[in-house]
């Protein structure tokens, strides 16, 4: 799977995400919602393109009237087969990934921005549960870091989304912004050796 693959999942699946577009050209876009924080903007490949994605172009708080002109960069440097998923930008709160693993659910979190996460610089608090038969052991929960990070409404909230997916050996990246509103933003497959 893909990221654009990942992010249909997502919308398949109805967990909460962003207001994305999913436009292949800067024309297609409709800007006319109002933002508190600018834009977003995500490169992905098309499907049948199969390259590693993790160093694909990417802006955040982008303002109204630079949009296009930065998508029509990015689509020079894919030759015109990028495509693009934009939507309003948001202030991250806590953000983190929720890993589905054969016999176990983890949760990682990081205060802030999901990038420090991503790129293995930090990891504020981290959960694993066990999991047998497809059940979610609470009570043996294994905590490292900083458990004052997420309360438990929030752990609860990862945890009923993670019994709702029905796959194994994925990451969803997840976050909640200054306005306590929820997001997952990717669905990526865990590739083993």
């Amino acid at each position: 799977m893909n990221k654009l693959e990942g992010i249909l999942k997502l919308e398949e699946l109805a967990l909460p995400h962003g207001d994305w577009q999913i436009i292949k050209k800067a024309s297609e876009l409709n800007l006319n919602k109002k933002t508190k924080h600018g834009w977003c903007i995500r490169s992905c490949l098309p499907p049948e393109i199969k390259k590693d994605e993790l160093a694909l172009p990417f802006a955040a708080y982008v303002k109204t009237e630079e949009v296009s002109k930065i998508i029509e960069k990015f689509q020079k440097k894919f030759r015109g087969k990028g495509i693009f998923v934009v939507y309003p930008a948001w202030k991250f709160e806590k953000s983190g990934n929720l890993m589905l693993l054969e016999n176990s659910i983890i949760i990682e979190a990081v205060e802030g921005f999901v990038r420090d996460l991503a790129d293995g610089k930090k990891v504020d608090v981290y959960y694993k549960y066990p999991k047998y038969d497809d059940k979610i052991y609470i009570c043996d929960v294994e905590v490292k870091g900083n458990r004052d990070l997420l309360s438990s409404l929030e752990i609860t909230n990862l945890l009923d989304h993670a019994r709702k997916i029905p796959y194994k050996n994925v990451v969803l990246e997840w976050s909640y912004d200054t306005d306590n509103n929820f997001y997952f933003h990717d669905i990526i497959e865990i590739k083993t050796l």
